[in-house]
């Protein structure tokens, strides 16, 4: 069946991504990022126009990021947007099972 071939490599797929990202949450992976960078939370949020005290709280899992801000990251960091895209919509689907 086409749907259960898809399914099995789509599950590929985000296993690849997760692998990469070690199962860190969106918030795990950006404060990653940016202390690898050397960036101070205020820049990083300046260049996602968010008051620091937001992105902090991305950070640490108490609020949620919107998709705007991985392409805007992807882009800071120098690096794919996918596998940040990944790991933002694992946790989007994360807390929606959990609500």
């Amino acid at each position: 069946n086409g749907y259960i071939i898809f399914g099995h490599y789509l599950s590929w797929q985000i296993s690849q991504y997760k692998s990469m990202a070690q199962n860190e949450t969106f918030g795990d992976t950006i404060r990653k990022l940016r202390e690898e960078s050397g960036l101070p939370l205020r820049k990083v949020a300046a260049h996602l126009d968010i008051d620091p005290s937001t992105l902090g709280k991305i950070e640490r899992n108490e609020r949620s990021a919107n998709k705007e801000m991985v392409e805007k990251l992807a882009q800071l960091f120098s690096i794919n947007p996918k596998p940040l895209l990944v790991s933002f919509l694992s946790d989007k689907i994360a807390y929606e099972i959990m609500e």
